[in-house]
């Protein structure tokens, strides 16, 4: 059913969506992947999940380098987006996605044989049962300070969700109210 309610819900959540990924953006610009794993370590997560993690941030990344790379082939062929009407655009960056799909699958083969061959499993090592050397565990210690941060925003995370479902955060008064 088509009603102003639903048109009002749908564009607040698309612009939800939206600023999700613009944070998202400027978390990974921002960030390097080296930094994130070692944040995933310090929190004491397992070494597999933060190996997992480290190579997505990084194929990220270098997704949007190939983007770019098949982007100036394209402008090499005398194809220029720059003339095309709006649509015509994003049906064009659409068919971006099979070659950069295709060359993401040829780096993660090559990744895994990569980790293949110096010996990598996800747990432990394939000839003898022994525990890694964690380097960032013995360089980074967790202070009292830290642990006072990460308790103040765990609770106030918890009173956002609460206050969430209590209804705190409703907004009366608002254009949606006034508009419905």
């Amino acid at each position: 059913i088509i009603s102003l309610q639903n048109e009002v819900f749908a564009v607040v959540t698309a612009m939800k969506l939206v600023f999700a990924v613009f944070v998202m953006i400027f978390f990974l610009s921002t960030t390097r992947e080296r930094e994130i794993v070692q944040g995933l370590r310090f929190l004491k997560l397992p070494y597999s999940i933060c190996m997992v993690a480290g190579l997505a941030f990084r194929a990220i990344g270098l997704s949007l380098i190939d983007f770019f790379t098949i982007q100036e082939a394209q402008k090499a062929r005398g194809f220029d987006l720059s003339t095309l009407p709006i649509i015509e655009k994003i049906k064009q960056y659409g068919m971006y996605i099979v070659p950069v799909f295709a060359v993401a699958l040829r780096r993660a083969e090559d990744v895994s044989l990569a980790l293949d061959a110096r010996g990598f499993v996800m747990f432990g090592t394939k000839t003898v049962k022994i525990k890694r050397t964690d380097y960032i565990l013995s360089e980074y210690k967790l202070k009292t300070l830290d642990v006072a941060i990460i308790a103040i925003l765990l609770a106030l995370f918890v009173l956002i969700i609460i206050g969430n479902y209590l209804g705190w955060f409703k907004i009366t008064g608002s254009l949606t109210s006034f508009l419905i």
